[in-house]
């Protein structure tokens, strides 16, 4: 898949669900002009960071615990750095496909779109059968992530000879066990939720381990905590292209770090896009 210009944006997709945790709706749904480039700050001088709209599907409580509609109207999202590279990228290659003269000119005739009529940050292609003829784009569906997520295997074998997977289903477990179930594929239907979705599980899972506040891990992925509270009510005001405390940048630099110390895991950071 990562070879293939074709496929490429259902991988990276799936990367950034992996360094988002954002529910797989976002993921497929996700517009060109939702992504800002942060004001500069010291350390933090190049930064993007995703601004969608609290009404959007794929955000959980959408509405205030008391039935009334929350007062912002739009939740920011930072990224980690693996996250952002995947992002421009995606823009760098839109603004070739689509023919703008630079990314900023593109986002600009974005906004000015009407909702349906706006461009997904990752889009499928179909050649043209002309020759010079402009692709056609067609819109990124949660079933493409999960024939991906599908042909990835977690089985091991441990040296014992017992095999193992992803740890799934704890809760259904008898009371004399806590083994739960091993799912073999990332798209097992095995599990309530698999592909896409158990990816999400599994960022929340990974991020847990590295050490991230859980309040911050809520927030990166649109649930309901303190942290968000404060953004979606309007308690903690600020621009739009306002950088992120120094607090939260800290807690992706940890995710980020202990997927390469601990798992083994070093993010790989992307090239310029290319047609």
């Amino acid at each position: 898949y990562t070879n293939n210009t074709l496929d490429r944006p259902i991988v990276d997709s799936i990367k950034l669900g992996a360094n988002t945790g954002l529910r797989p709706t976002l993921l497929t749904t996700l517009n060109i002009d939702e992504v800002v480039s942060l004001i500069p700050t010291t350390g933090h001088e190049n930064e993007l960071a995703l601004v969608i709209p609290v009404n959007k599907k794929g955000f959980k409580d959408s509405d205030t615990k008391a039935g009334g509609k929350k007062a912002s109207q739009i939740y920011r999202i930072p990224l980690n750095k693996e996250a952002q590279a995947i992002i421009a990228e995606r823009l760098e290659y839109a603004r070739q496909v689509l023919g703008y003269d630079t990314v900023a000119d593109m986002q600009k005739a974005e906004a000015a779109k009407p909702a349906k009529e706006k461009t997904a940050l990752f889009f499928l292609e179909t050649p043209s059968k002309k020759e010079g003829g402009k692709p056609t784009i067609k819109k990124l569906k949660n079933e493409h992530l999960n024939d991906v997520l599908s042909k990835i295997e977690t089985k091991v074998t441990l040296p014992d000879g017992r095999t193992i997977g992803i740890l799934e289903n704890l809760g259904s477990a008898g009371p004399d066990s806590v083994r739960g179930k091993y799912l073999y594929t990332l798209d097992s239907k095995e599990s309530p939720k698999s592909g896409a979705e158990l990816l999400r599980n599994l960022h929340t899972h990974l991020a847990m381990r590295s050490g991230v506040d859980p309040k911050i891990i809520d927030y990166l992925q649109g649930r309901l905590s303190n942290e968000a509270i404060f953004q979606r009510l309007g308690y903690w005001t600020v621009g739009t292209e306002s950088s992120f405390p120094e607090h939260v940048w800290k807690n992706l630099d940890t995710f980020t770090s202990w997927m390469g110390r601990e798992a083994g895991v070093n993010l790989r950071m992307y090239d310029a896009a290319t047609t």
